[in-house]
């Protein structure tokens, strides 16, 4: 883990503060993907425990872009999360995956860097390649040109990761 959650880390460009972490190994599934729900469940703990909700959060960094059985995943991830949550706030989605690709084990580490770089310049990377964005998903991913940050002056960012096996991360981020 780069630190404890509720722990600020002094890097090159500000300060970060890793708000909070939630990390389940090994779902019900040993290849595929595992249950939306719980991993819906996490999330919404996750927020809980940082005293948050969907409306606090300036962005998601990661969600599928191009393969269907992905997409559905992440749809019906959000979908568990809005209604157990009760939230149907807008939701700002970006994922630069397409870029690096899918590297098991980095991947994350990844996307919790793009993150950073977005919080510092307070804009939302479009999503690498997507054109047209899956109609079913219930949040606005970011296409074409980058979007201002909203919310706070100390935006929050989550980078969220899902694996075959039902291994499921999720870590919330602010520049302090």
């Amino acid at each position: 883990m780069l630190s404890r959650p509720g722990r600020t880390v002094r890097t090159a460009f500000a300060d970060v503060e890793f708000m909070a972490l939630s990390s389940r190994k090994r779902g019900a599934s040993p290849v595929g993907l595992g249950d939306p729900r719980r991993f819906a469940q996490d999330i919404e703990r996750l927020l809980a425990v940082a005293d948050l909700g969907l409306a606090d959060l300036a962005f998601m960094c990661d969600f599928a872009e191009g393969s269907r059985h992905l997409e559905d995943y992440i749809c019906d991830v959000l979908n568990a999360l809005r209604e157990s949550a009760g939230d149907h706030t807008d939701l700002l989605l970006t994922t630069q995956e397409a870029c690096f690709g899918h590297i098991p084990g980095v991947a994350g580490l990844l996307k919790i860097l793009a993150s950073l770089v977005m919080l510092n310049t307070r804009m939302v990377a479009p999503t690498a390649n997507l054109v047209r964005p899956y109609r079913r998903l219930p949040a606005s991913p970011v296409i074409l040109a980058p979007r201002p940050l909203r919310g706070t002056s100390d935006p929050i960012a989550m980078a969220v990761g899902s694996s075959g096996g039902g291994d499921t991360s999720s870590i919330l981020l602010r520049l302090c």
